[in-house]
């Protein structure tokens, strides 16, 4: 075959598989605009509230016979909560909540139904524009609801209003732990104690509930946790990074499972798990129920609304336990974890040990934990992770240098060969079979690899996507500065100056590499610099200057071979040759 054409082929090659894996990590992270559609009845609902503060209505209905007696009503595993629609009715003042400050989080709880509908992480700005508002993950906004639940399921099991203390709770500096304890009743006699306790240092949140049958009948019920969520599809999703967001669940079958909102859109979920956990899931944030690990409890999910893929939708996931039999004057006690807070691993796995996996560096992910684990080490010591970036790169250089270097002293041979391969095309002029001929016979005396060059490119794709993955997971960076305009590495150059940079790398880097046999193939190589600055845009700035990082290293290291390889003898010149060069 024409080794041109091999040349050609392979280049193109090299170019889909590019392409396809930008295209594939792009599709998959930037989903296509969703159109909003009118929901049916959160729609409705919500555009009748008048406030901006809305708690959920009563999210745990017993079953179809509640209307009789206890005695005559035996719930069932089927006794499902419901996903809520907003209701003017349970429209609750935040003067009226009760407000609890630690370390970490600000949190409101509604004393109807002892949610929690509103959190503030303390420690993360909302924007690098404003530093002082906090990101508020809970929120009881009917146009942005997002808020937990947790009650009894069952005959006799209506939403208690609780009392406290206290409507204000605060962490002092000597203490490790808060305890905020709601005490309410039922009609039917149920005394009914949530005791949220808050930990020093810790985003998770224990709750223990307990609940002790005053009534004269025997009480048939059980617990349920929650997480009730409004999607609220990017306006401009291509403008955006994003990485996953939407719910997922932890079984024994599949320690991390994403459940997204089109899926539980078309379908409820209703799956019995041993332990395991339910989360919801957002960029560098997660919240999540987990039950004792060895509770059977039963999954499940709802959505309120008709929105295309789920977009603008109230969606309901949660977990609810097997039914008890309490009779009266007994108690009985539930245990949950709720954890509201960034995706940090060292956090996520005192949660559950699965729960860290919500960090979900996609199917490079071996290759991304390594990365950010070497990262971790480096900005540990020098604080500012632009230079980790710079720092992993020139490490990740030094681990392929070999490769890199066998690539570019084959460079620098076919380099030394241009004017061979021409004699060969002119000698053969007008007889292409006898030029490839030749040219495959030359190739293998001279033992040349024409796609030598391409392999420090072929090595950058995972490492590039690794990196990507690290990027738009890791908490760490999210408003991370590096120098002077770089106030923010997950996001981009709001100036477009790294980008432009790192195009103007990749043409110099073109320069020192030997030209293309074929003149088409050559414009294709001149495009590239182009393709990939205008694609590089978008890109977060932080993978933008491990690229660019990586091109400077690159020329520099391509330089030296090519002024300091000799290809005839295969071996680098000694220093007294080369110092004798230059003079």
């Amino acid at each position: 075959m024409d080794s041109n054409k091999i040349f050609k082929y392979a280049l193109y090659a090299l170019a889909a598989i590019l392409g396809l894996t930008i295209y594939n990590a792009w599709h998959k992270d930037y989903p296509t605009l969703m159109t909003t559609a009118t929901t049916a009845t959160a729609s409705t609902a919500s555009s009748s509230q008048t406030g901006n503060n809305f708690v959920p209505q009563e999210a745990a209905p017993t079953a179809a016979a509640t209307s009789a007696s206890t005695s005559s009503t035996t719930p069932s595993m089927s006794t499902t909560p419901s996903t809520v629609a907003p209701s003017a009715a349970t429209t609750t003042s935040i003067a009226h909540f009760v407000h609890v400050k630690t370390d970490l989080i600000n949190v409101a709880i509604d004393p109807v139904g002892g949610y929690i509908v509103s959190t503030k992480l303390l420690k993360y700005p909302v924007s690098t524009a404003q530093k002082n508002t906090p990101m508020q993950i809970l929120n009881p906004n009917p146009n942005k609801i997002y808020v937990e639940q947790s009650g009894l399921i069952g005959a006799g099991s209506p939403n208690v209003h609780y009392h406290t203390v206290s409507s204000n709770y605060y962490m002092r500096p000597h203490q490790s732990t808060l305890v905020v304890t709601l005490k309410g009743q039922t009609s039917k006699g149920l005394r009914v104690n949530k005791t949220f306790t808050f930990t020093r240092n810790e985003y998770e949140i224990k709750l223990s509930t307990a609940v002790e049958n005053a009534s004269s009948s025997v009480w048939k019920g059980g617990f349920f946790h929650q997480i009730v969520r409004k999607n609220i599809p990017a306006a401009h999703p291509y403008l955006q990074r994003r990485a996953y967001d939407g719910a997922s669940i932890s079984t024994h079958e599949k320690p991390y499972d994403k459940v997204s909102f089109k899926s539980m859109a078309e379908q409820n979920l209703n799956q019995t798990v041993v332990g395991g956990w339910v989360a919801m899931q957002q960029p560098y944030f997660v919240t999540s129920w987990v039950p004792h690990p060895k509770s059977i409890n039963e999954f499940y999910s709802h959505s309120i609304g008709n929105g295309k893929d789920g977009a603008n939708d109230i969606f309901t996931l949660g977990y609810k336990s097997t039914l008890v039999t309490l009779p009266p004057g007994k108690s009985t006690v539930n245990k949950a974890t709720f954890y509201v807070g960034p995706a940090l691993a060292t956090k996520l796995v005192q949660a559950s040990p699965n729960l860290s996996n919500t960090i979900d560096y996609g199917y490079l992910a071996p290759v991304s934990m390594v990365i950010f684990w070497f990262m971790k080490h480096i900005f540990s010591i020098i604080g500012n992770w632009g230079w980790t970036i710079i720092l992993i790169t020139l490490l990740i250089k030094l681990v392929f240098y070999p490769l890199s270097d066998k690539s570019y002293k084959s460079m620098a041979k076919m380099r030394l060969m241009q004017p061979r391969l021409k004699a060969i095309q002119d000698r053969h002029a007008g007889d292409k079979q006898a030029t490839n001929k030749a040219t495959m016979e030359f190739y293998k005396k001279e033992k040349l690899n024409p796609m030598g060059g391409c392999l420090p490119m072929l090595i950058q794709i995972p490492v590039f996507f690794a990196l990507y993955y690290v990027l738009i997971e890791s908490v760490q960076l999210r408003q991370a500065p590096w120098i002077w305009w770089i106030h923010d590495l997950s996001v981009r150059d709001p100036f477009y100056i790294l980008p432009i940079l790192m195009g103007a790398s990749m043409f110099a880097q073109q320069k020192l590499s030997p030209a293309p046999p074929d003149a088409t193939q050559a414009k294709v190589m001149m495009f590239m610099p182009i393709m990939f600055t205008v694609m590089f845009l978008w890109f977060p700035a932080g993978l933008v200057l491990y690229w660019l990082t990586n091109s400077l290293l690159s020329i520099g290291h391509q330089w030296y071979v090519l002024r300091t390889y000799d290809p005839k003898k295969e071996k680098y010149k000694k220093r007294d040759k080369i110092a004798k060069k230059k003079k």
